[in-house]
């Protein structure tokens, strides 16, 4: 380089020439990189930044410069990993994310073969990646097939998995659970749903489960395969294939029964598409006219497990008196997983500690009634952690209400550092139809030293300060917080939760919201923090799967702005609603107020929308940094199911 402008020179044999079609002006941030091909016969050069299109080359000595595609959207390359067959290159990535008081970049994937054009779309890891970040293992001639590779995102507060999805036809998020450290993943979509059935259950309950599936894309098969739980032999897993067209989103009613002609049983659903797919289930008893039961999003099956030196904790699992837990395991690793469980509380390690559960190799295994089975007196509140000691598998908790038999879905809890983690909504208000909603917040201290959060409430629709509190939790410590927003905090109405736990292995925290009936029984749902990739800025889109459009329900959508403190501005956002056939039927800006919120109630017959079935909701973030979620709320049992927003694939 010379004064303020780059040049890329080769040299062979002791003589030197400036490749001319190559230079950059930014010599403290180089844009211009180059490695060898898998043979040494020449190179692969990336240029980049700088506001010009991002553009790849080849060098050989014999041919010299050949320029291969230019890309005009200019992709952030930062790596290339050359393919043995020297015809394919792996293209890695970055990109910005907006987060919670902080911006970090993730890192994204494409295959590009030779003579192709530039790629369409990027493969993103949902990680938030460190300078140190790698493939621990990667074979580019094999990626695109589905070959696993393991990428480390760097040296970071923790370590855990993450998570992959593939745009430009799909996109993901809610079932991230670490969001640094070391993944084991693959290009190859493979989601499991760690729950459906159809059967008895007890106090009366009546199970039975729906399932959408949505294709963002071109038309393609999805082959699904049920795996009855227990000791699964192959004449016992039940298959079979449905073919989507382009754009569909498929309602699949009570599908244990009308695909694998299964009159009773549980289990776990393996759905394995061509290219894509997003999918979500919601499983429910019916009572009196109406349902309650809980939704439920398809698992990533390599990204998401739990896994020897990654145990998982699920902070709500006992919610105390009157209620019944169950849990499942699901086994990823085809080998069979065991692992061994232990319930702490308010003073710490309770009951019978290290207690195994085993799945068979790819099966599934449900455990009730696991308070009893842990030893727990039935009024004992308190957190579970599962440590996999074999195998890796995708475990599931489901607290439920004795007295209205309602089951609220625990995935495992999103660990927290010093970044805040954010409730979108926790809440003590009245609602529609005699509705009466409160909110427990339920914390876990996981480590063996004591640890500190600290706790802000701000209303959504008060210009006000947030409310603080700040906790001690003893070494693993859960506790549970009653009617939070009230007791804690000494507000009414709905309000967005932040949490800062103190140290690097930080508090879990997580909720339930629910209705009370007269009897004082419940009927409520999962309200989790938002993780860093169900959060959109300008440029993002963020996706609600699960909603239905019928008489018997009414659906709710919450938008929280995720600014820490409130100003005199608002945000914006474009929500826009598609049928069971991706054609928009509606399109409409709202407005929120920044570090606030704003709730969107029925709103198929408040926007006099002509829509039935299934459809998907879009929340396109304006200005502001948005999270959303939905809920779908049965009219006669007021029972909700959270809906999380998913960000949108985007090249």
């Amino acid at each position: 380089s010379s004064g303020t402008a780059g040049k890329l020179w080769h040299v062979r044999e002791g003589t030197k020439s400036e490749l001319f079609a190559v230079r950059w002006t930014d010599t403290a941030t180089p844009t211009v990189f180059a490695v060898p091909k898998a043979d040494y016969s020449g190179a692969w050069i990336i240029e980049r930044g700088g506001g010009r299109p991002t553009s790849l080359y080849a060098h050989t000595s014999a041919a010299g410069l050949e320029k291969l595609w230019e890309d005009i959207t200019a992709p952030d390359v930062e790596a290339l990993h050359t393919g043995s067959s020297g015809s394919k290159v792996l293209i890695q990535v970055h990109r910005p994310r907006p987060a919670v008081d902080r911006v970090f970049k993730d890192p994204a994937l494409a295959v590009w073969r030779v003579g192709e054009s530039a790629p369409r779309g990027y493969d993103e890891l949902f990680m938030n990646e460190q300078w140190n970040k790698g493939f621990v293992h990667v074979d580019v001639e094999k990626i695109e097939s589905g070959e696993p590779f393991v990428f480390d995102s760097g040296a970071a507060q923790m370590g855990g998995g993450g998570l992959i999805f593939s745009p430009p036809t799909g996109g993901g998020g809610s079932d991230v659970v670490q969001e640094w450290g070391v993944v084991r993943a693959s290009l190859k979509q493979q989601l499991v749903l760690p729950t459906v059935g159809r059967t008895r259950g007890a106090f009366g309950s009546d199970w039975v489960s729906d399932v959408i599936i949505q294709n963002p894309d071109s038309a393609q098969t999805v082959k699904l395969r049920f795996v009855p739980s227990g000791t699964t032999t192959p004449s016992q897993i039940s298959e079979t294939s449905i073919s989507l067209p382009a754009g569909e989103i498929r309602l699949i009613s009570d599908i244990v029964s009308s695909m694998f002609q299964v009159e009773s049983g549980i289990g776990a659903l393996f759905i394995t598409p061509q290219s894509s797919v997003t999918v979500t289930s919601r499983t429910y008893s019916r009572s009196g006219g109406g349902t309650f039961g809980f939704s439920m999003n398809a698992i990533d099956v390599l990204a998401a497990a739990a896994s020897p030196r990654f145990p998982v904790s699920f902070a709500g699992a006992f919610p105390g008196a009157n209620y019944r837990t169950n849990a499942t395991l699901t086994d990823t690793s085809g080998h069979g997983t065991e692992a061994t469980i232990m319930a702490t509380g308010i003073d710490g390690v309770m009951g019978v500690s290290n207690v195994s559960l085993t799945a068979p190799a790819n099966g599934h295994q449900q455990i009730n009634f696991l308070g009893s089975f842990l030893g727990l007196m039935p009024y004992e509140t308190g957190a579970l952690v599962l440590r996999p000691k074999h195998g890796s598998a995708i475990s599931a908790v489901f607290a439920i209400d004795n007295r209205t038999n309602d089951s609220t879905y625990f995935p495992p809890d999103l660990p927290s550092g010093t970044a805040p983690r954010v409730i979108p909504a926790i809440g003590h208000l009245d609602g529609a139809n005699g509705s009466r909603f409160r909110s427990d917040l339920y914390l876990f201290n996981p480590s063996n030293e004591v640890r500190s959060i600290l706790l802000e409430a701000k209303l959504w629709d008060v210009p006000e300060s947030p409310a603080f509190l700040g906790l001690t939790l003893l070494p693993n410590e859960a506790r549970v917080i009653r009617d939070v927003l009230l007791t804690a905090f000494g507000k009414t109405g709905i309000a967005r939760l932040r949490a800062t736990a103190q140290g690097a292995a930080g508090v879990r925290v997580t909720s339930r919201t629910y209705n009370v009936d007269s009897n004082g029984g419940t009927y409520g749902f999962l309200m989790p923090p938002l993780n860093n990739f169900q959060i959109g800025g300008s440029g993002d889109t963020l996706e609600i799967l699960g909603a239905i459009a019928d008489p018997k329900y009414r659906t709710n959508v919450g938008l929280v702005e995720m600014n820490p403190w409130p100003t005199n501005q608002s945000a914006s956002v474009r929500i826009e609603i598609l049928d069971a056939a991706s054609q928009k039927v509606d399109s409409f800006t709202v407005n929120l107020p920044v570090a606030g919120g704003s709730q969107l109630n029925d709103i198929f017959r408040a926007r006099g929308l002509d829509v039935s079935g299934p459809v998907l909701i879009r929340v396109i973030p304006i200005s502001g940094t948005i999270g959303a979620y939905a809920t779908n709320i049965d009219n006669v049992t007021n029972d909700s199911s959270y809906l999380a927003a998913n960000l949108g694939a985007t090249k």
